[in-house]
């Protein structure tokens, strides 16, 4: 057995907390994520989407193919050049799994896949030349499903349909000065409202499409009015379960949408410049709104009011940098999944939010624990927190998490300390520990 236990965060409960009057260190600490896999089974530790099946199994996009997990191991499709039922290209940019259970893929350049789980194969769709029944581009960035069963890609060459039971797709494009058509082609995110509405966001704001009679109207993108998303790029969207819209842009912030039209738009900076590119948004709690971005983390933002109440980034999960965040979803087991550029995939369940850790190192902090190897620690009678260190001695935290004293060895409290390694504290009576 090792002589010592090397602990690189603290790791406190919160039921064992409250007791102590430590419940505001948690104001000091951050969510705990899990890891799972690394660079072999998820290439290069890129995670462009997410979406898990009818039979649990979690699919994950990646720049170098499909990869399936089934919670033990992976396994890995990719486009073989002389396998036609072989996935259409290895570059995902969506995934999306249909009411039947079919998963459909779209790729960066190399058109649709739909995967049939049963016997294992793929279909494939590519735009051709003077095919107008073909898909209108090989770019797919988003797909969703209305009620009828049609399916609803966004594309760099406007929206594509895809009627349930056909392959022949409906277009929806731009045409200049005809403002009943799409206000861009360059599509990027979708979603369905609960009235059958598709919202469609563009590099040139938003649109929506009537999913019965495909009327078709760019909205709140009007040039010169207030809060208008004209000549904004649209990343992302959802619906909320309170039927409000959130949107998500590059460098403009996002905005809530409520059911009575009304919209309220936020930054995440104070400094218009540095506004980040919003990539996915998903609802994560009944009052919680997560937006993951690239390069400053995720942002936690109450539901009611739209605000920010936590940022997540940096060093979140012991070795993981989140700033670059490629993909967000949560599952129907609640589970939180982010998928990063670089930093692979993770998960967080919500209901084990009484873990929280507390990070040695936090430039924002001025009171973070001063060493990483804990080895003991106990609540002393006065209500201060004792930490036994290997090698660092002793620290004493208030229940403000400040530091009331620090011994290492040859210093102490009444006497020196013996040893710079304190392997378990414990209290005698009301006043002494040792």
């Amino acid at each position: 057995m090792k002589n010592s236990i090397l602990i690189r965060y603290i790791i406190l409960s919160l039921y064992f907390i409250s007791y102590s009057g430590y419940t505001d260190i948690y104001s000091l600490s951050k969510n705990f994520f899990n890891n799972v896999g690394d660079n072999r089974s998820i290439p290069d530790g890129v995670v462009t989407a997410i979406v898990k099946d009818n039979s649990g199994f979690l699919w994950i996009g990646t720049q170098k193919g499909l990869v399936k997990y089934d919670g033990y191991t992976y396994e890995k499709y990719v486009h073989e050049t002389n396998n036609k039922n072989s996935i259409t290209g290895n570059y995902i940019n969506s995934l999306f799994v249909s009411k039947d259970g079919q998963i459909y893929i779209g790729t960066l350049r190399s058109g649709l896949s739909i995967y049939n789980p049963k016997n294992d194969t793929f279909i494939n769709f590519k735009s051709k030349e003077f095919d107008t029944d073909s898909i209108a581009s090989n770019r797919i960035d988003a797909i969703v499903e209305d009620s009828s069963g049609n399916i609803w890609l966004a594309t760099y060459n406007g929206v594509d349909m895809l009627p349930i039971n056909s392959r022949k797709f409906k277009h929806f494009q731009n045409i200049e000065n005809d403002p009943t058509t799409i206000n861009d082609n360059r599509i990027e995110t979708l979603v369905i409202d609960n009235n059958g509405y598709l919202w469609v966001g563009s590099w040139n704001g938003l649109n929506k499409i009537n999913t019965t009679n495909y009327k078709v109207e760019s909205v709140y993108s009007i040039p010169n009015e207030v809060n208008s998303f004209y000549k904004q790029h649209v990343t992302s969207l959802i619906i909320d379960d309170q039927k409000a819209l959130w949107v998500g842009t590059q460098k403009t912030g996002y905005a809530k949408i409520t059911t009575d039209s009304n919209i309220t738009r936020f930054n995440l900076t104070k400094n218009d410049l540095n506004e980040p590119w919003i990539w996915s948004i998903i609802q994560v709690s009944e009052n919680n709104i997560w937006l993951g971005t690239t390069g400053v983390g995720i942002y936690v933002i109450d539901k009611l009011t739209g605000n920010i109440t936590k940022h997540l980034k940096n060093s979140i999960s012991g070795n993981t940098n989140f700033d670059q965040i490629g993909a967000l979803f949560v599952d129907k087991d609640n589970l939180i999944w982010v998928g990063t550029w670089g930093k692979g995939l993770h998960y967080y369940h919500p209901n084990n939010s009484f873990l929280s850790v507390l990070p040695q190192n936090d430039l924002d902090k001025s009171n973070n624990i001063t060493y990483l190897n804990i080895l003991s620690m106990m609540f002393h009678s006065d209500g201060t927190l004792w930490l036994g260190t290997q090698n660092n001695g002793l620290e004493i935290r208030n229940e403000q998490w400040e530091i009331v004293t620090s011994n290492k060895k040859g210093m102490g409290i009444g006497s020196p300390l013996e040893s710079a390694s304190i392997r378990s504290i414990y209290q005698s009576n009301e006043n002494d520990a040792g």
